[in-house]
């Protein structure tokens, strides 16, 4: 045989396995495993962004609450005790906290408004119960103390 049909055979013989090699050897159940992890890592990236948003939109809601407490004090300085007062009613339903319930009511004393100073002792207590309730839900099982009070 000549030189170049040594050279030539081989190759066309490494070319022509090639696909039968392939075929047998396919990645084909790869392909979906693949896909389902792109699928696992956009769903992990959609929910750490929705997070992301979350945490931002409550740090701009706190903000907001900071800066109108801050504006209603600054009008009770000025002497605009109902628009300080209104403010505080308002807040105190927003937020829910104790504390803005105790300034309210604080402000609407010393303003002689017994109607509003009445109406936000009920809601202060209203709200310092649910507060206590929902603390005495999220430590029922870490509290052994809560047991021999509530079970005797």
């Amino acid at each position: 045989m000549s030189l170049w049909l040594h050279r030539f055979i081989p190759l066309v013989m490494a070319l022509s396995a090639t696909p039968l090699w392939a075929q047998s050897h396919s990645d084909t159940a790869a392909v979906p495993n693949i896909n389902a992890n792109i699928k696992q890592v956009d769903t992990q990236v959609l929910k750490a962004n929705e997070a992301s948003m979350q945490r931002r939109l409550d740090i701009a809601q706190r903000a907001n609450n900071v800066f109108t407490l801050y504006a209603s004090e600054l009008a009770l300085a000025h002497g605009q005790v109902g628009t300080a007062l209104s403010t505080y009613m308002v807040m105190m339903e927003r937020t829910q906290d104790p504390e803005v319930a105790e300034r309210a009511l604080d402000i609407a004393v010393n303003a002689g408004a017994i109607a509003q100073a009445d109406a936000i002792w009920a809601r202060w207590q209203q709200i310092d119960l649910m507060i206590r309730v929902l603390y005495l839900s999220a430590c029922a099982g870490k509290l052994p103390w809560r047991r021999v009070i509530y079970h005797q």
